[in-house]
């Protein structure tokens, strides 16, 4: 879904059947759920360049070369348009994330590490340490008008949205539990 020159990483507990193409990367720490993906900002890594997160329940449905070409620091999904979010004003949303300069978020992971155990008996999620940590994120949804979606809010239908590159499934229903969605089955496999 790009013309441009990329790495493709799959940060994973279990790279077993992955394509050959695909480099797997462990994800470090033994954190569940979506805390796991903190680990990515990790400089252990040694990642360079644009960095370009998806979720693995996200749907590429369009070329990626616009969202790529991404110029600034670090974006995220806002949660005003995921529907299961929207009491969350101006939220994150980590489903899409994009950033350089991995020393400057390096500490979303550095410090999450040294106080663990204590953030996680307040804070549910992920999202809600990135907004703790990074502070004037751009969100996708306003540098790519249109491009990214949320299923719930706007791809029920049988027909995308025009301009849709990427749906996410941020919670329920997952891509696999869609059922009769045509343009799902054509591009889901």
């Amino acid at each position: 879904h790009t013309t441009r020159k990329f790495t493709f990483i799959c940060f994973t507990d279990d790279s077993k059947g992955l394509d050959p193409n695909i480099q797997p990367r462990s994800l470090i720490e033994n954190w569940t759920g979506w805390w796991g993906k903190a680990s990515i900002f990790s400089a252990e890594h040694n990642l360079s360049g644009l960095k370009f997160f998806i979720d693995l329940d996200m749907i590429i449905t369009g070329s990626l070369d616009e969202i790529l070409k991404f110029p600034g620091k670090f974006a995220l999904m806002r949660t005003d348009e995921i529907s299961c979010e929207t009491q969350n004003k101006n939220g994150y949303n980590s489903s899409v994330i994009l950033w350089r300069d991995n020393a400057a978020f390096e500490i979303i992971y550095k410090q999450l590490k040294e106080v663990f155990t204590e953030v996680t008996k307040y804070i549910y999620r992920f999202d809600y340490w990135l907004e703790m940590t990074v502070r004037n994120s751009e969100f996708v949804q306003d540098l790519f008008p249109g491009q990214i979606r949320d299923y719930t809010a706007d791809c029920t239908g049988d027909t995308l949205p025009p301009d849709t590159r990427i749906v996410a499934f941020p919670r329920d229903p997952k891509p696999h539990e869609v059922k009769n969605c045509q343009w799902l089955d054509s591009h889901w496999k």
